[in-house]
């Protein structure tokens, strides 16, 4: 008897650990990485659902496969950090002082790091060494610390594009801090901004559910809402990531409710207006950021 519930415990074991790590997707073969809030993680998956690897930290909201496909960047609420991938041993570490918080990383195309900390406004450029080079403060008026921006942009005009979440405005300052756009842009909830090659701007507008492209005269030249989507629906519109034409979306505030139809992670071409990709499953919640990865798991051709 003690051998068959030993066996027993074991097989269910297996099955929940199984749960945990699968996620169900359907579309183009794309492998991505992601983070959460439920558990407390940033993840890679495979392009067919499952995931291969991750680790666990504080609230993460942004992260980034590094171009040479071998490290992780992350945010968690109170670090930030370069992460071997291979063997998880942390390469480089920021701690952010208590109480401000830490929602946006980003690498640049010169190797350096960028992150943003809440509460104090600022946005801090590391070397390839880890050496802090330059911090650029912004005006927000908000006094909390938690949301008031989220998924900020460098440019290639060096400048921050900002989801001033807790003003509810889209804002560029350049690296001094000097404001020098206010986009005219009116949703609920800026979260997410995407500057593209061309020098439109793409918008992620949280619990509006829209995602919009916006000219350098703030002429909106392209948008998707649910109004577009008949088989998918947008929850609140959080991290995304471009690829060629492929747009990467995150649908936040999903747990138990997820499905094919209300995904946590989805895919849109930019030219169609189609879904081409989406992802979803009960073993993530509060998915928060995404970024399109290829079948080894290196950056797929976006917007860095």
């Amino acid at each position: 008897m003690k051998i068959k519930s030993i066996m027993l415990f074991l097989l269910l074991c297996t099955i929940n650990m199984f749960a945990i790590g699968q996620i169900n997707i359907e579309g183009n073969k794309t492998a991505f990485l992601f983070t959460e809030h439920i558990n407390n993680r940033v993840g890679i998956c495979d392009e067919n659902g499952k995931i291969v690897w991750e680790i666990n930290c504080a609230h993460p909201q942004d992260a980034w496969v590094l171009p040479n496909g071998k490290q992780v960047l992350t945010s968690s609420k109170d670090d930030a950090m370069i992460i071997r991938i291979k063997d998880k041993k942390v390469l480089w570490h920021y701690k952010i002082e208590s109480p401000y918080e830490n929602p946006y990383v980003q690498p640049l195309r010169n190797g350096h790091v960028v992150i943003g900390i809440e509460g104090r406004n600022a946005f801090l450029e590391f070397n390839k060494r880890g050496k802090l080079i330059h911090e650029t403060k912004v005006a927000i008026n908000a006094r909390q610390v938690h949301g008031t921006f989220r998924f900020v942009r460098r440019t290639k005009e060096d400048t921050y594009v900002i989801p001033v979440t807790a003003e509810n405005q889209f804002r560029e300052v350049n690296l001094s801090g000097e404001v020098i756009r206010v986009f005219n842009y009116k949703g609920k909830d800026a979260i997410s901004a995407l500057r593209l090659a061309n020098g439109n701007t793409i918008l992620g507008v949280g619990s509006t559910g829209e995602i919009v492209e916006v000219d350098k005269n703030d002429q909106v030249v392209w948008r998707i809402s649910n109004k577009d989507l008949p088989d998918l629906s947008i929850n609140f519109i959080a991290g995304m990531h471009l690829a060629g034409d492929i747009l990467y979306v995150t649908n936040y505030g999903l747990q138990g409710n997820s499905s094919r139809e209300l995904p946590h992670y989805f895919a849109i071409n930019r030219k169609t207006k189609q879904v081409v990709w989406r992802a979803w499953s009960n073993c993530i919640g509060n998915a928060a950021q995404i970024q399109g990865l290829d079948h080894k798991f290196r950056p797929l051709k976006g917007e860095l």
